[in-house]
């Protein structure tokens, strides 16, 4: 694995703890499980959120958003019956913003836009001894489905995460 996947899966984590954080704030998180997009694995909710951290981020949906530093990537995951695997698609293709409706096309695989979910980090967070978010950071997952974003119930799904954007409102 090089340099830049390795930053890529970092970041994946980072936003699979923020997001855990963001559901357990909101009670989306069923039956006190998150799932982890990084890893494909799911672990038990209170591994990263405790009540102590319950409002370090907060989740919200929007209409539109800016992607900044050119940090959007596509992802895919398909769940098979003895493996699960994740992994990038790629970035060229995604537009610097992004609307409900659009239509991205990244490679051979093509999504429209029906949820932009952000995720704002309200305080620093600190997760294994170790700062996996500062506050001001704001990550946002697009799919074309609730569903089908990692922390939905789809078992297969594409989706773009975005680890700097502005929602425009």
């Amino acid at each position: 694995m090089d340099a830049a996947q390795e930053r890529a899966n970092s970041r994946m984590a980072l936003k699979a703890v923020v997001k855990a954080i963001a559901m357990f704030r909101r009670g989306l998180a069923a039956e006190g499980f998150a799932v982890l997009a990084a890893s494909a694995a799911v672990l038990p909710l209170a591994t990263f959120a405790r009540p102590a951290t319950a409002d370090q981020a907060e989740l919200s949906r929007v209409s539109e958003i800016e992607v900044l530093n050119d940090s959007a990537v596509m992802y895919f995951h398909k769940y098979g019956v003895i493996t699960s695997v994740t992994g990038p698609v790629g970035r060229e293709g995604i537009p610097t913003r992004i609307r409900l409706g659009d239509v991205i096309t990244v490679k051979d695989r093509t999504i429209q836009v029906g949820v932009i979910e952000v995720t704002a980090v309200l305080e620093d967070i600190v997760w294994q001894g170790e700062l996996v978010a500062r506050k001001g950071d704001v990550l946002c997952d697009i799919a074309e489905s609730p569903d089908e974003l990692p922390s939905g119930r789809k078992l297969s799904y594409l989706w773009i995460n975005v680890t700097e954007c502005r929602p425009v409102e």
